[in-house]
């Protein structure tokens, strides 16, 4: 556990007047509880992958975008596809579950969960391809 971690807990814990209850509440399994939370729900945001997290930059993270914006209809029409792809299905589940391990903050993990949405840009391109020809 960081410095900066141990501050966070033990600035959540003197909001309760009783020490106690500040550390039944605000046990550090709670802490990492909400880590995961917070690092799960950051891997599922689309902006980050399409936006560079626009209007969410985070601080002392450098944001890029993976894919250009005008990818995104793709995107989501290769959505649709995923019911017929139980193999991609479970690459989205084992590359969010690595992201909300690991840190998402890292370029790598940026990376590695960008494969999925990648072979999903392909495959909305494919549907739309096969639609109009």
């Amino acid at each position: 556990m960081t410095a900066e971690q141990l501050f966070i807990i033990n600035t959540r814990r003197s909001f309760y007047p009783e020490v106690f209850l500040g550390r039944l509440f605000e046990n550090k399994v709670v802490f990492y509880l909400n880590q995961l939370q917070q690092n799960f729900f950051e891997s599922l945001d689309i902006s980050r992958y399409f936006f560079a997290s626009h209007p969410r930059e985070r601080v002392g993270v450098h944001e890029f975008a993976i894919f250009p914006f005008w990818l995104l209809p793709f995107f989501i029409w290769g959505l649709f596809e995923l019911p017929h792809h139980k193999w991609l299905i479970w690459l989205y589940l084992l590359t969010i579950l690595a992201a909300t391990i690991w840190d998402p903050r890292r370029d790598t993990i940026i990376l590695l969960t960008a494969i999925p949405v990648g072979i999903t840009v392909i495959l909305g391109v494919r549907r739309i391809w096969q639609r109009l020809f």
